[in-house]
């Protein structure tokens, strides 16, 4: 009898064990993977400034989701020497070449109101990168400006009194 509680307690003791390891390795894997998304929400939320990089392909000029009053505008950016560019706005393409110092600048037409500006580049090794950025044309301003003097209205006029 002695044997068989014994046995029972050992066996206990093992099952626990290897539960208690199971459980200490899901929790050592879950931290790791926790750490590594934390580090690529970090990289993603890193500031750009207004240049938006997508591998070795970068564009300056136009900003996403920016509001222009012209209907025409220059796609400017940086990618390797001599490589191929193809700007497609609203599907109409423009194609280009990079200088000797991997900069491109194209001149490009839009449409009013929405325009959706999608950048590909080509290299010779065949890579290709692509960004796509949003544009509106918006001919009015979206915030006028009034003259001093026509800032107050009539009834902020004082008059002044004489004792």
């Amino acid at each position: 009898m002695q044997k068989e509680v014994f046995l029972a307690i050992l066996i206990g003791l093992v099952m626990g064990l290897f539960i208690t390891f199971g459980v200490y390795q899901a929790r050592q894997s879950n931290d790791q993977e926790a750490a590594i998304d934390v580090q690529e929400l970090e990289q993603e939320l890193e500031p750009t400034s207004s240049i938006e990089k997508t591998g070795k392909l970068a564009v300056y000029n136009p900003e996403d989701e920016s509001v222009v009053d012209e209907s025409t505008i220059r796609v400017t950016g940086k990618i390797e020497a001599k490589d191929y560019i193809v700007i497609y706005v609203n599907d109409k393409p423009y194609i280009t070449q990079a200088d000797e110092t991997g900069n491109f600048s194209q001149e490009v037409e839009l449409d009013q109101s929405s325009n959706i500006i999608t950048i590909h580049s080509i290299n010779e090794d065949g890579e290709k990168y692509e960004l796509t950025k949003t544009v509106i044309v918006h001919p009015k301003p979206l915030i006028t400006t009034q003259p001093e003097a026509e800032k107050a209205s009539a009834s902020a006029k004082t008059e002044t009194k004489s004792n």
